[in-house]
């Protein structure tokens, strides 16, 4: 190993925290250190009394009046002591097993406790009187492995390190993650200066301490389980190795059951072998480990965890235990997953509620209020605010950010789970939007019937004519819009739904070809000819500016998993049960892009054809100009909808109206 890999080189960028050595001062650290490190504790504890004599408290017991007080020790010492122990022996999550001292800082431009190369010459001459004076080995080992980083005779005192490392980590009782810490970075400062007997020694001490961790019960993974691998990182022949690392392997195997722990243990034994065969079998021994702790699971604990081993075994290609697992999961009763439902509620006024749905309903003709609903903003909302909402929210999160999302299906099983920062914010947008969504369909929901309570229901035709009128003139989606609302008005929402989703893509695809934007896919090989599917078509809608509330509104309502995803479902034939709300919010999608689609067919197979080859439509260019103003800004104005602060004011109106009836009852003789 190069010497930069264990030196951080003289200071590129010193941090001068004001210290100056004097070795006055230094002895009286030694005794501060020893007393902090005695009775065997570990960097934590020896941190907190440190602190605790540097910082003393109102609490601190005070001395007898006879006591001779103690000299205090200079705070400028005191504090490079304090930063010394900040520092940490760290070993990585993933990859090889080592062990390094320092921070995990990444790429910061400054940090504290300074980096190591960044410390004066008088902290280094500190780090250096200490090592040599110590006698608390886990103090001496800190010292002399701070010095040592800083490129102090790096020999000696990583030998010096590394034996108070592993007196420090060989102990008997107590073994915690800080005594696991110090045997690998022990390892690690032998193998860093290839000391072969030094290494043997270690890897011996560790295995010891393996053993005797597991004969009493002691199993905390992330204590022990390094310690394993990095007994697995040799090259000597089994035969050859003093530690039965295969045996350690076996009983390991035995004794963990968490996942994790499973995989990782997998993971080293796989290292290990040379054959296909037998990696095959150590693969399939994680899976069916894994799937016996997902069994013993219940709920939807269960359903996440066979999820994880579906996917696992994926990834070790075991193809066959894959499907005997999915078939296993999709077997579950969704009654088994026990979830359970938080509900809140709030009352208001009635008042503002009853005014706002009384616009829809005053004039004598229906057209008015029909068209007042058909100039509804977006029920999502607008994208600005929802896009500050989830800016908001990455910024502060609540606590049940920081459990797993995993959104399930209709039988229970899962479908997705957001696994980045740009899934997680996706995630968080769509929630945002499915707030709004809830309660502006059933906003729509309400109106519609109030429509039809007031005036009845009007005839299909009447509304076909109404609709291309005030649209751009196409009655045959205009008679399908019409169709599915009376549906809705009979109470038969399933088929309001059906009818109205698949007409929402045919009319996104006329849209398109009326912008002259060919989209028909022609055969290619043996591959049919075929329109590209709603996602795609959305997405070139995107491209021509269509109003981006607008569309986020159509993606979560049809095609985004994290939103309602309606084509997919139903197009899977997995819709079971339609509510109004979601019938209202179909029927608004729909109606919107009617409204925007001029006469023609959307599924003219043939007049695509032509204008791909010919390379023109049939469109004027007055026509196309003036619908790609529509698709900007499909609604001139939109109609109000109650916003948080009107409902505020009504619920202060309402209370103080309810106050004066109550006065008024009781003035009454």
């Amino acid at each position: 190993m190069s010497g930069e890999d264990w030196n951080d080189e003289a200071p590129d960028q010193s941090q001068d925290t004001g210290y100056t050595f004097e070795p006055a001062s230094a002895q009286l650290a030694v005794n501060i250190l020893e007393d902090c490190f005695a009775e065997g504790a570990d960097y934590l504890e020896a941190a907190h009394r440190l602190h605790a004599i540097t910082r003393p408290t109102e609490a601190s017991p005070a001395a007898e009046p006879n006591d001779a007080p103690d000299p205090a020790p200079p705070l400028p010492l005191m504090n490079e002591l304090e930063r010394a122990l900040m520092y940490e022996l760290a070993v990585p999550f993933d990859g090889p097993v080592t062990c390094e001292l320092g921070l995990d800082d990444g790429d910061s431009a400054f940090v504290w406790p300074p980096r190591i190369r960044h410390v004066t010459d008088d902290v280094v001459r500190l780090w250096t009187f200490l090592a040599s004076a110590l006698n608390a080995s886990a103090a001496r080992a800190r010292f002399s492995d701070l010095a040592f980083r800083r490129g102090v005779d790096p020999v000696a005192l990583s030998q010096l390190a590394r034996d108070a490392y592993l007196e420090f980590g060989e102990v008997d009782e107590g073994f915690d993650i800080d005594h696991a810490h110090a045997l690998i970075r022990a390892w690690t400062l032998d193998r860093t200066f290839r000391r072969v007997e030094g290494e043997e020694q270690c890897r011996v001490v560790m295995a010891e301490v393996l053993v005797s961790s597991w004969d009493s019960a002691r199993r905390v993974a992330g204590v022990l389980l390094p310690i394993l691998g990095a007994l697995c990182r040799t090259s000597l022949a089994p035969s050859e190795d003093p530690v039965g690392v295969d045996a350690l392997l076996e009983r390991a195997g035995e004794l963990y059951f968490n996942a994790s722990s499973v995989t990782y243990i997998a993971e080293l034994k796989r290292a290990r072998v040379t054959t296909e065969s037998a990696r095959l079998s150590i693969s399939e021994w994680e899976i069916e480990r894994l799937a016996e702790e997902a069994r013993a699971s219940s709920g939807l604990v269960k359903v996440v965890r066979l999820r994880d081993v579906i996917e696992r075994a994926r990834q070790l290609q075991l193809i066959e235990l894959s499907r005997a697992l999915t078939a296993e999961l999709q077997a579950l009763p969704a009654d088994d997953v026990e979830l359970e439902s938080i509900e809140s509620t709030i009352s208001i006024s009635r008042l503002v509620m009853e005014f706002y749905f009384r616009q829809f309903t005053r004039d004598r003709d229906w057209r008015n209020g029909f068209m007042r609903f058909a100039h509804l903003p977006p029920p999502t909302g607008s994208i600005e605010d929802l896009r500050s909402a989830a800016e908001e929210r990455l910024l502060r999160p609540r606590v049940v950010d920081i459990f797993t999302t995993v959104l399930l299906d209709n039988e229970m099983l899962p479908t997705w789970t957001p696994s980045s920062d740009d899934t997680r914010a996706e995630w968080i947008t769509a929630r945002e939007a499915s707030f709004k969504a809830a309660v502006a369909g059933d906003h729509h929901a309400e109106i519609l019937m109030r429509l039809q309570r007031r005036y009845g229901s009007p005839p299909v035709d009447e509304l076909v004519a109404l609709i291309a009128f005030e649209g751009r003139g196409n009655t045959g989606l205009a008679e399908v819009f019409a169709r599915a609302l009376h549906h809705f008005w009979d109470g038969d929402l399933e088929a309001c739904v059906h009818i109205a989703v698949p007409r929402i893509e045919s009319a996104c695809r006329l849209l398109l070809k009326e912008l002259d934007v060919g989209i028909y896919q022609v055969q290619l090989g043996d591959r049919p000819g075929v329109y590209p599917p709603l996602g795609v078509l959305l997405d070139s809608l995107a491209d021509l500016d269509l109003d981006e509330s607008w569309l986020y509104f159509l993606r979560w309502l049809l095609v985004n998993h994290a939103g309602k995803n309606l084509r997919n479902e139903i197009a899977h034939g997995k819709v079971a049960a339609v509510s109004s709300s979601e019938a209202a919010l179909c029927l608004r999608a729909l109606l919107l892009v009617v409204m925007l689609c001029g006469p023609g067919s959307a599924d003219n197979i043939e007049a695509d054809l032509a204008r791909d080859v010919n390379g023109a439509g049939d469109v004027s260019a007055s026509a196309v100009r003036d619908l790609r103003g529509r698709i900007r800004q499909p609604i001139d104005s939109a109609t109000g909808v109650p916003s948080g602060a009107t409902v505020a004011v009504a619920v202060m109106v309402g209370a103080a109206v309810g106050s004066v009836r109550r006065l008024i009852r009781r003035l009454r003789p």
